[in-house]
C-alpha cells in the first residue's frame, strides 16, 4: 500500500504537539522546552544576511537559566538548520554581538528595550519562558499550559526580524500577539 504525504500543516501539528509534563520535575519541563525549540526553529527560515551564514548557528543566553544550560548540553555535538551550534551567556544585551537566536532568562526579562537596541533590524530570533514576553516582543514565549508546554508567537516582531514562519505555526500556538506595546 502507498503511504500519501502528509500535509505541511498535519507534519507540523504533529511535530509541535504540546509536550504533556503530568506531574514531572523541572528537568522533564526545560528538557520538554528544549526539544519544542528545537522542532520550531526546524519551521522558520531566516534572510540570506543572517548571521548563521558564517557556518555557526550562534545563540546568546542573556542571564543565566536551566533551560541556557540545557540548550548548551543539548545542542553542543548537534546541528541547527545545517550548522553547528556556538551558545555564549552575556550579563545584559549592550555586548551583544552577530548572533541568531537570544534566549531571555527571567533575570534579565526587564531589560528588553536594551535588547530590542542592540539587535536593531537585524534577523535575530528572540525566545523566552517567562509569562508576557511574548505580548512584550519576544517572537516565542514557550510556556506551561497546566501540564503541557506550549508556545506563544509574537508576529509582529517576527515580520520585523524578516524570519519567516511556516504558513501552520501560528495555528498551534497557544497565543499569536500580532504587535508590540
Amino acid at each position: 500500500m502507498k503511504r500519501l504525504p502528509l500535509p505541511p500543516l498535519l507534519a507540523a501539528a504533529l511535530l509541535l504537539a504540546p509536550v504533556p509534563l503530568q506531574a514531572q520535575p523541572p528537568a522533564d519541563e526545560t528538557s520538554a522546552k528544549v526539544a519544542i525549540l528545537e522542532k520550531l526553529l526546524r519551521l522558520m527560515e531566516w534572510p540570506p544576511e543572517a548571521a548563521q551564514r558564517e557556518g555557526v548557528f550562534r545563540i546568546t543566553v542573556l542571564g543565566r537559566s536551566p533551560l541556557g544550560d540545557a540548550l548548551e548540553s543539548s545542542l553542543a555535538y548537534h546541528t541547527l538548520r545545517g550548522h553547528p551550534v556556538a551558545v555564549r551567556y552575556l550579563p545584559d544585551p549592550r555586548h551583544l554581538e552577530a548572533c541568531d537566536l537570544v534566549f531571555v532568562t527571567a533575570s534579565s526579562a526587564g531589560q528588553l528595550e536594551a535588547l530590542r537596541a542592540a539587535i536593531g533590524s537585524r534577523p535575530v530570533l528572540t525566545v523566552g519562558d517567562t509569562p508576557g514576553l511574548a505580548r512584550k516582543g519576544i517572537m516565542v514565549n514557550l510556556i506551561r499550559n497546566s501540564d503541557r508546554i506550549g508556545f506563544e508567537l509574537n508576529l509582529q516582531s517576527f515580520r520585523s526580524a524578516r524570519i519567516s514562519l511556516d504558513p501552520g505555526l501560528p495555528r498551534l500556538a497557544l497565543g499569536l500577539y500580532p504587535t508590540r506595546p
